[in-house]
């Protein structure tokens, strides 16, 4: 018994490994033709001079950087190389980049690559693969990294600050871009009980891929600015 269930267990996950890979569905030639790519999915597909063009759609499940591995391998005569991008849902170009930055793939070799895309907002967006100069066989797949807990959104002005109470520890997240649209600022409010001194307690963690600050500011009703820094 123990034999057949471990037996059983192999099998099991084998076809879930094997139901993770899919072809390319054609056409998928422009963004409004994008073939579906859900999270943790491999596509498998070709590009070549004829057709070189091969469009992914996902909507992203919640704010993080996207971490996308792919791979090609050269089915040309002559070296070549292999390219892949990246666009929001307006079509906008954020990532225009060559697989392993080797333009000399030999025929019949492969070249795998990871590339981050930092501090995403839940939206749809599209991966491309482009042949250049030779055919390539090609694997594409994405999953969702550094994702942290949200805060209520719209909370981008004190019109919209979100409620805050003394003792009471928020969570949340800044500067991520969603559609072109940048979210900088996170407002609460609260009221002060009572007179006395304000003890703010903050952190921070920088999560996309550059140096940089986190910055706290404290206002009065009257929107008068009391603290920077």
């Amino acid at each position: 018994m123990k034999k057949m269930l471990l037996l059983f267990s192999v099998q099991f996950l084998l076809m879930g490994i094997l139901n993770a890979q899919v072809q390319e569905n054609e056409p998928n030639n422009s963004l409004q033709t994008a073939d579906i790519l859900q999270e943790a999915t491999q596509k498998n597909g070709s590009v070549s001079i004829a057709d070189a063009r091969d469009y992914f759609s996902t909507t992203l499940a919640a704010d993080g950087t996207v971490q996308v591995i792919v791979t090609g391998t050269n089915t040309g005569s002559a070296n070549g190389y292999l390219r892949f991008y990246f666009y929001d849902r307006s079509g906008r170009e954020l990532v225009n980049k060559i697989l392993a930055n080797k333009t000399d793939v030999a025929p019949g070799a492969t070249v795998t690559d990871t590339i981050r895309i930092y501090s995403r907002g839940a939206d749809q967006v599209y991966f491309l693969m482009y042949a250049d100069n030779q055919p390539f066989n090609y694997t594409i797949r994405y999953q969702l990294t550094t994702q942290s807990a949200n805060d209520a959104e719209p909370n981008n002005s004190t019109a919209q600050a979100g409620s805050f109470n003394e003792a009471v520890l928020k969570s949340g997240h800044v500067g991520y871009t969603t559609d072109g649209v940048y979210d900088s600022r996170d407002y609460y409010k609260t009221t002060l009980s009572a007179d006395g001194t304000i003890k703010l307690y903050a952190s921070g963690t920088n999560t996309g891929n550059t140096p940089g600050y986190l910055k706290v500011y404290l206002y009065d009703k009257s929107g008068r600015e009391l603290l920077n820094r």
